[in-house]
C-alpha cells in the first residue's frame, strides 16, 4: 500500500538527518512505524517486517 511506502520514505529521510542524536532519530522513526503497524489493512508479512525494523531501531543508543 501507498501509506507503507510513504512512511518508509519518511523514516529513511528522518534517519539520514544529522541534527539530532541517533537515539532520538530512531525513536522518532519507531513512533511513525508503530502507528503504521496498527493499521488493520496492512498485510501480515508487512506487519512482521515492521516489527523487525522496530526491534532493530530499539537497539540504537547514543
Amino acid at each position: 500500500p501507498r501509506n507503507i511506502k510513504r512512511v518508509a520514505q519518511k523514516g529513511i529521510d528522518e534517519l539520514q538527518r544529522e541534527d539530532d542524536s541517533p537515539a532520538v532519530l530512531a525513536s522518532n522513526v519507531m513512533y511513525m512505524i508503530t502507528d503504521l503497524s496498527q493499521d488493520a489493512n496492512i498485510p501480515f508479512h508487512s506487519r512482521t517486517t515492521i516489527y523487525r525494523i522496530i526491534s532493530l531501531l530499539e537497539n540504537i543508543k547514543d
